[in-house]
């Protein structure tokens, strides 16, 4: 018989593991270490998922044609836009931009920093009138080339070099000393009664913005609707004298033109902004963006994965359908989209896609909505600014209420705010005033009219127009 000893190892047989801490230090590490590996191979599932919904999305971008990166857009712009009359155009452009850093603009309104009189009446003195005279003499040469290139088809393909975020559009900004000169002549046109050039200025103000006007830039729809503005700026100081016949009042109301917002419009500008952002949000870098030294450092360990990529996706893709509301609903809507952004954006995300939230979204958006809302609000206003002219002309008096406005063509849409309500009327003395609001300062139209300190030196001025 053999004796074998608790302690002994039969042949053959396997050691247990005895109890004591080093098997619980091998399930301690096990356990995270299987949790980790199911999430690396959801993780895994999860981006592979988005890496085919992203490839997808790149194909049906080019079935559509929708610009995504550099070379895609540059193909956009240059099928959406006119190759004819570039060239005459960035001349004049040069022209207008050299002739702008001269010292001696600084002492004229609009081109310089000089304030027009708030009534310019051409029965009255203009101090500034032979100063304004002799400027116009000599830009005349450059009037005249901006009078000659008024019939090439726009927009204008200017020369771009696409770099995503870094695009510089050189010939957007330079546009806007191009409206300056123009309603500087029309000023002076006025003030000298001369009709005819003050008309061809407002048609040239219009062609002019309508040059960089390919719907493709938000930053491009901003300076137009700064230039269209200052146009119907200038269309409603003019109504504050009986000086157009009817004839040139009904011309008047044709150069307005219909709203610029529209479901289309602000489709295509987000197709645009797809070619803007999309070639650095595929490539996952816009660090050179980025000031925060935190938010930078994390671009670099915590790159954009596919899933993040696609998120931007469908937020880009949720801007896009914003355009389906009407223009009184699209701030609030874009409110709310913003909000949510944000509210992500602070939140710690996997798919790097944070970051890209938080620089894409700081109300932007809702800033837009609203320069879009006080757009619409300002032809509305001069458009009934010239309907009250059109209306005295006829009848011999003001109207009492502005829906007698009816009789001339208006709509009760075309009388009443997007979102403020019926604009304000007034008429004191044989004189009507009648005036809008901003939605940067206000909530609604003002019960009474609003009034402008003339000593108050300020780039606001009440949406207001008075006639006499």
């Amino acid at each position: 018989m053999v004796k074998v000893h608790a302690n002994s190892t039969i042949h053959g047989s396997t050691p247990r593991l005895r109890k004591g801490p080093l098997r619980w230090l091998v399930w301690i590490a096990c356990v995270p270490l299987g949790f980790v590996l199911i999430a690396l191979f959801f993780l895994s599932v999860r981006e592979y998922r988005a890496s085919l919904a992203l490839r997808n999305q790149i194909a049906l971008w080019n079935q559509q044609g929708v610009p995504y990166d550099n070379a895609s857009m540059d193909a956009w712009y240059r099928k959406n836009t006119f190759e004819e009359g570039a060239a005459e155009w960035m001349k004049i452009m040069d022209c207008v931009t050299a002739t702008s850093s001269d010292e001696f603009l600084e002492r004229l309104p609009i081109v310089g920093q000089r304030r027009l009189p708030d009534s310019l009446d051409p029965n009255a003195v203009w101090d500034d009138e032979p100063l304004v005279a002799e400027y116009l003499k000599e830009v005349h040469p450059i009037l005249k080339q901006i009078h000659q290139a008024n019939h090439y088809p726009t927009p204008i393909q200017f020369p771009i070099d696409f770099q995503g975020f870094h695009t510089l559009l050189p010939h957007i900004q330079e546009s806007r000393a191009i409206a300056r000169l123009l309603q500087l002549d029309f000023e002076y046109a006025f003030y000298h009664r001369d009709a005819g050039r003050a008309l061809q200025d407002l048609h040239l103000m219009t062609y002019s913005a309508n040059t960089i006007d390919s719907g493709l830039f938000l930053v491009g729809n901003l300076v137009v609707a700064a230039s269209t503005s200052m146009k119907r700026h200038a269309i409603r100081r003019s109504m504050e004298h009986d000086f157009w016949d009817k004839t040139q009042l009904e011309e008047l109301r044709d150069i307005l033109g219909p709203p610029r917002y529209s479901p289309e419009k602000w489709k295509f500008l987000f197709d645009g902004e797809y070619g803007m952002c999309f070639d650095a949000i595929l490539r996952g870098d816009v660090s050179e963006l980025i000031y925060n030294e935190t938010d930078r450092s994390m671009i670099g360990w915590l790159p954009i994965m596919p899933s993040g990529k696609m998120q931007l996706v469908q937020y880009y893709n949720n801007l896009k359908d914003l355009g389906d509301q009407t223009l009184s609903q699209l701030k609030e809507s874009a409110s709310a989209l913003e909000e949510k952004m944000l509210s992500e954006s602070g939140s710690f995300d996997l798919s790097g896609s944070a970051i890209w939230k938080r620089l894409l979204a700081p109300g932007i958006i809702t800033h837009y909505c609203n320069h879009m809302e006080n757009d619409e609000n300002d032809r509305r206003l001069t458009l009934t600014t010239i309907a009250l002219r059109q209306f005295k002309q006829t009848e011999g008096h003001w109207p009492n209420r502005l829906a007698e406005l009816e009789r001339f063509g208006l709509t009760s849409e075309d009388y009443t705010t997007v979102n403020g309500g019926i604009l304000g009327y007034e008429v004191t003395d044989d004189v009507a005033y009648v005036w809008s609001f901003t939605s940067f300062k206000e909530t609604k139209v003002p019960e009474d009219r609003p009034r402008r300190d003339p000593q108050e030196v300020s780039d606001w001025f009440p949406p207001l127009s008075t006639l006499r």
